[in-house]
């Protein structure tokens, strides 16, 4: 899978890009308009990479830690450890390369969300491939980030508790309400929720229509409910359900599959719009006959109205124009400022053809967006 490439060419340009596009209203109203915009700084996250890890903290700033990198000169690929930040619209270099042991050890397929507490975020698991060839070394440990107080810089430190069950990649963590929540391919009969407390994971049980076991999958905090989507099993065999869980009540519903969904797939990326709403883009099918991978451009919204009013749906952002190229394995992160909510996309792997290091921000109609805030290769053994 991952370890492996077939005419390597890197996409490192930056370039203005307009995507029209429409979403429809969900009663079948009139069309309103979104758009892909390219994003242009200064700096970017470099060398390309795919598989990183990324989140934003309260005050709107995206956190990007390692990844998949790719050389521009050699075409080889190596995780990394690095830590970059997005803020007020700039790329900056937080944290180089390092092999020193107060840091995380370079990973791709790692898991980061924020910690409830909001002055921390959380880094969890994740695979180092080297040696190529090995299956390298998958990872169970758990790192906290802190975010200090103005110009400070941030701290990482090693917690004294593991990821419960053993090492683990290709998982997902995300800030769901007031908890923040892991799922991995073991959680048939359990989340894992942060405590507090207890300053670790601890298995949270859960009923109902469970997600399989899969990895690679993508997910969000829709308001007070986990949603996750797609993903793949030991054999590689895709999916294309999703499943909501109701933290009020820790039961799964799977979302039915009533006209148009996303085509089942891995590696696909996802953030909240809202409350109610997950924005999902990209990730990679099987090529026909199941012989290699191919990778999408589109865009998907799962509605999950939180007052039970119908059961959850997807609708489909018909672009009109260019969208960012065909990729899995990039990040999509919301990130909510003083100027309201962007969706920014960085990265991800056209598979055995290119590594990206572009950002991509979504924009979206103001009546669709929310309001600014008022006080200012497909196994998962592992």
């Amino acid at each position: 899978g991952m370890d492996r490439m077939a005419a390597p060419r890197i996409a490192a340009s930056v370039h203005l890009l307009i995507a029209a596009a429409s979403l429809a209203a969900v009663d079948g109203g009139s069309a309103r308009a979104v758009a892909w915009r390219s994003h242009v700084s200064l700096a970017r996250p470099s060398p390309p990479r795919s598989g990183h890890a990324a989140c934003a903290d309260a005050e709107g700033r995206v956190w990007l830690f390692g990844g998949y990198c790719e050389d521009a000169g050699t075409a080889e690929r190596e995780p990394t450890n690095d830590l970059w930040c997005l803020e007020e619209g700039e790329w900056t270099l937080v944290h180089g390369p390092t092999t020193d042991s107060s840091r995380p050890g370079p990973r791709l397929c790692s898991a980061f969300a924020p910690a409830p507490s909001g002055r921390e975020l959380l880094l969890f698991g994740g695979w180092d491939p080297r040696p190529a060839g090995s299956g390298g070394s998958f990872h169970q440990d758990v790192w906290s980030l802190s975010l200090p107080e103005g110009d400070g810089a941030p701290v990482w430190t090693q917690l004294d508790a593991p990821m419960p069950r053993g090492p683990t990649s290709r998982h997902v963590a995300c800030a769901v309400g007031s908890e923040l929540l892991v799922h991995t391919f073991r959680c048939t009969s359990a989340v894992l929720r942060w405590d507090r407390e207890k300053r670790a994971l601890v298995e949270q049980p859960t009923s109902g229509e469970t997600p399989p076991s899969l990895g690679l999958h993508a997910a969000a905090g829709v308001g007070d409910s986990l949603v996750v989507f797609g993903g793949a099993d030991k054999s590689g065999e895709m999916s294309r359900d999703a499943y909501v869980l109701d933290t009020h009540t820790w039961t799964w519903n799977r979302v039915p599959i009533d006209g148009a969904c996303p085509s089942a797939r891995a590696g696909a990326c996802a953030a909240a719009l809202d409350s109610e709403r997950m924005v999902l883009f990209g990730g990679a099918e099987r090529a026909p006959g199941g012989a290699g991978l191919v990778p999408r451009d589109d865009a998907w919204v799962l509605h999950v109205p939180c007052d039970g009013s119908r059961p959850p749906h997807w609708e489909a952002l018909d672009v009109a124009g260019p969208a960012p190229p065909a990729r899995n394995a990039a990040s999509l992160t919301a990130s909510t400022t003083r100027d309201g909510k962007l969706l920014v996309l960085h990265g991800g792997w056209h598979p055995f053809v290119r590594t990206f290091d572009d950002t991509h921000i979504l924009e979206m109609d103001d009546a669709l967006m929310p309001s600014a805030p008022s006080d200012g290769d497909i196994s998962i053994d592992n």
